[in-house]
């Protein structure tokens, strides 16, 4: 007797457990998070346009998320979750205030999303994402339900617009969280999670749900490029081998920007030193022979740069071209002096937060080799000599012809 009552505690255990199963998949069905967990955890995520192109990082900005309490002006439709037809039958009840003083911790409330520019997207992907968890106690629930709550991107620690990052017009900074509570014998329970995008008077599977601000328009893009300088010589008279050093000024915030440098082949280039907070200016400077390149990686797109070069050679070469693509910029060409302080080669550019992930600068600068001023002088002689020949062979012919008059006088 004993063991077949063992046996049908077990074989109720089993049903209860796939019941439970059954529960969590039909409330995922319809857009809640469920969960027989006290905590729930919402993301936020930034985008990371140009990871692909070069391995960009993240900007360094934290966002504060605070929890508040909701209201109960609206209902909430669904499958009820033990019905027995196809299509499950639905309910409609009315959602209830939600109050802080129902987290586990009032402290709680307030959750921070901390990015760093040392953070890099996930494997295969291009975001950076960081969790915000709440923790709530089910025993504070004045009853069972579903109850509402607000939670709203309070503060960031920099404008995201200022540092480069780029959010949807329609980014939403307020989402509302409904917690789903339920009685058990051992009392209440929370049995499922919903966020909820847009409040509306009705609530039910089809409207908008999300798992946080980590989709869609609530998904913010981190915007940078990189900047190459290339380096042309040319013209017959030019020294293939000179080294031109060049100066690169950058102008914005990027204090919060992981920035590097890289020289071809070699090429010293000073490193950019990032800092912590806003940076509004900073230099990278660098030494480009023929063909090689100085290139600027991770510039957010708020950030604008000029470029300025200085012949240290005696001769005065010409910047015949500079080329820009990318962006729309127009380069100086002209004269550049030897032995001279630095020569503007391109004015400052704004980039207007194009996105765009490259950017390349190619300066030439040319020397011609300058023709014999000693023409006349070197063949003077050989002039002359053959103007004395002329006038010899004119004279003997005159000669001849008084000669020969005189004979015919005679």
């Amino acid at each position: 007797m004993n063991k077949k009552i063992l046996a049908i505690l077990l074989a109720a255990m089993l049903v209860l457990t796939m019941a439970g199963s059954a529960l969590a998949a039909d409330m995922g069905a319809s857009g809640t998070i469920s969960t027989t967990d006290s905590s729930v955890t919402l993301k936020k995520a930034i985008e990371v346009t140009n990871y692909s192109d070069y391995g960009a990082y993240a900007p360094t900005i934290t966002y504060t998320y605070t929890l508040s309490n909701g209201t109960a002006e609206g209902t909430v439709t669904g499958e009820v979750v033990d019905s027995t037809t196809d299509p499950k039958e639905t309910m409609t009840v009315n959602y209830k205030a939600g109050l802080t003083s129902y987290l586990a911790s009032s402290s709680n409330a307030v959750q921070t999303a901390v990015f760093t520019n040392t953070d890099t997207p996930e494997t295969g992907g291009t975001t950076v994402s960081k969790d915000l968890t709440w923790t709530f106690d089910a025993s504070k629930f004045p009853s069972a339900g579903v109850y509402r709550f607000v939670v709203a991107e309070t503060s960031t620690s920099v404008a995201p617009a200022n540092i480069g990052i780029e959010r949807d017009t329609t980014y939403d900074t307020s989402k509302y969280l409904d917690v789903y509570v339920k009685n058990e014998d051992t009392g209440k329970a929370i049995y499922g999670y919903a966020l909820v995008d847009d409040e509306n008077s009705t609530v039910d599977s089809t409207k908008d749900k999300s798992q946080g601000w980590n989709a869609g328009t609530d998904l913010e893009k981190y915007k940078t490029y990189n900047l190459t300088i290339t380096k042309k010589i040319t013209g017959s008279g030019a020294d293939m081998t000179a080294k031109f050093p060049f100066t690169v000024t950058l102008t914005g915030e990027m204090g919060y920007a992981n920035i590097t440098t890289a020289g071809s082949d070699g090429e010293s280039v000073s490193s950019f030193a990032t800092a912590t907070g806003n940076t509004q200016s900073a230099t990278v400077t660098g030494n480009l022979g023929d063909g090689k390149t100085i290139v600027i990686k991770g510039l957010p797109t708020t950030v604008s740069f000029s470029v300025a070069e200085r012949n240290p050679t005696p001769d005065t070469y010409t910047i015949s071209s500079v080329n820009v693509t990318g962006v729309t910029a127009t380069g100086t060409t002209g004269t550049l002096a030897g032995n001279a302080a630095d020569t503007s080669v391109l004015a400052s550019t704004a980039i207007a937060n194009t996105g765009t992930s490259a950017i390349s600068v190619e300066v030439t600068n040319n020397l011609d080799l300058i023709s014999p001023t000693g023409v006349v002088l070197r063949f003077a002689p050989y002039i002359i000599m053959a103007g004395i020949a002329v006038a010899l062979l004119a004279l003997a012919s005159r000669r001849r012809k008084d000669a020969q008059d005189e004979s015919d006088a005679i």
